[in-house]
């Protein structure tokens, strides 16, 4: 069989057969990252193959047998030409299973809007976490082709939703469609004092990324509640604000994101909560490229208050240093960890790029987790045209190894540990940033990563090894 990675070579493709899935099974290794692996590169020929019968076959084979496989197959099924797979990804979208369920939502964000699908799909919107961060994206990419059907959808649920939380997420998506009767809604709901706090704070924040003459007297009125409500009005109104910025010779800028909350200078809360481990080391990384003579400002962004977040970039003893916050979740979901905050991604861009913006310019966006900071990060930097560098560490890659090394990744354990860690979604996007990020620091235990075998020559020149410390 013809396997081949991204890239021109796809002019001369052999097209996905169906004895080409055999890849997928794991076998007696039980080698899941290999699995992973030919699970990518089989989903990139499936991008220019048409589904026939045989193949979708053997992929509905896979599916049943749930566990790697099934997750697996559904990669490739996602990137299957034709109406055929289409069908397949919405009939697991009703799927009891939430990983099939989940990974489907996932998948069909890369594909054709479908209308039928819309309704299933606003429902896993309202089911919080990461259910609603992948139904959210998929409806985000299709409301830009279909506006008016996943509008049509968030409204038919608000009329009915009355839980604070499932109001909040439906107003989160519908900041995303860009319909025209989107504004007025939004505005309705942020006025409406008798629409609980979360979903009043979610229309806010949405329309401070809709300026117009309507948009900014709704928000100056509300900004004069001393509530939590005018707290985030007022946040709103300061990111629509033009603010020029002066380019300096005095060297580099650089901003490094870490969804962990209360971060400073003198680490006053570190080792505590998730002030430890990798959180502190990036206050102790942001000082030393601080004190760096080719650097001139460095600021750490973490997450908070929406009252700390107002006071934007904070410096530090050094001055060539600051740290800054955004402010993520709401009354009724509130984020106590970073693995809360999936289901938050309107507010981690908003916080990220008003951040970026207060303490611009900007040259360098350092990432680091596997989370929805890191993935948010990567994103606004392209927009934005920030170079970024990614410290790549074997995360979840290790968690699967370590696991897998004990034998004791058996179909129930992979299940369980997807659904508490969404391992496979993170390993891929561990894996795109190796692949994208302007620069990259491996760790040595990194190194021997299957994935990493991938990159081409010109790849592996933006990478360098670092020990995983501070000195």
């Amino acid at each position: 069989m013809t396997v081949v990675l991204p890239g021109p070579e796809y002019r001369n493709l052999d097209p996905l057969r169906a004895h080409d899935i055999d890849l997928l099974v794991r076998g007696e290794r039980g080698d899941v990252l290999n699995t992973m692996r030919h699970a990518e590169r089989l989903a990139s020929v499936a991008a220019h193959t048409v589904a026939d019968r045989d193949l979708l076959g053997r992929l509905d084979d896979l599916v049943a047998m749930s566990g790697v496989e099934a997750v697996a197959a559904i990669e490739v099924i996602g990137s299957l030409i034709g109406d055929d797979a289409d069908r397949r990804l919405d009939r697991l979208v009703h799927s009891d299973d939430p990983v099939l369920r989940r990974h489907a939502v996932w998948r069909l964000g890369a594909r054709r809007p479908l209308r039928s699908t819309i309704p299933a799909l606003v429902v896993e919107v309202q089911r919080g976490g990461i259910d609603t961060f992948h139904a959210h994206r998929t409806l985000r990419q299709w409301s830009s082709l279909d506006g008016a059907a996943v509008l049509r959808a968030i409204t038919t649920e608000l009329a009915v939703a009355d839980d604070e939380a499932t109001r909040a997420r439906l107003i989160d998506l519908l900041g995303a469609v860009p319909d025209r009767g989107t504004d007025e809604f939004l505005v309705d709901v942020a006025i409406d004092e008798s629409e609980p706090a979360s979903a009043r704070i979610a229309a806010i924040g949405a329309l401070g990324d809709r300026p117009g003459r309507l948009t900014d007297t709704v928000l100056v009125a509300l900004a004069h509640d001393d509530g939590i409500v005018g707290a985030h009005a007022a946040l709103a109104l300061e990111a629509a604000r033009p603010l020029p910025r002066t380019r300096t010779d005095g060297g580099l800028r650089i901003a490094q994101l870490v969804m962990a909350e209360g971060l400073d200078g003198r680490l006053s809360r570190g080792g505590r909560g998730e002030n430890g481990g990798v959180a502190s080391l990036l206050v102790s990384l942001g000082g030393a490229l601080a004190d760096h003579p080719s650097v001139e400002h460095v600021v750490t962004i973490g997450r908070g208050s929406v009252h700390e977040a107002l006071l934007g970039p904070m410096a530090d003893d050094r001055e060539s240093s600051s740290f800054a916050t955004m402010s993520i979740g709401d009354p009724a979901r509130p984020v106590r960890g970073p693995g809360d905050a999936w289901e938050h991604v309107p507010a981690v861009e908003r916080g990220l790029r008003r951040m970026l913006r207060l303490a611009g310019p900007i040259d360098v966006l350092h990432l680091r987790m596997a989370d929805v900071g890191t993935l948010v990060g990567a994103e606004v930097a392209a927009d934005l045209g920030i170079a970024t560098c990614f410290s790549l560490a074997p995360d979840p890659h290790n968690v699967i190894q370590s696991v897998e090394g004990r034998g004791e990744l058996d179909d129930e354990t992979f299940e369980r540990l997807e659904i508490e860690q969404h391992l496979w979604m993170r390993a891929r996007l561990i894996e795109r940033l190796g692949a994208e990020a302007d620069r990259i620091a491996l760790f040595p235990r990194t190194t021997s990563l299957p994935f990493l075998d991938d990159l081409g020559r010109d790849q592996r020149a933006r990478a360098a090894v670092v020990a995983e410390g501070i000195d």
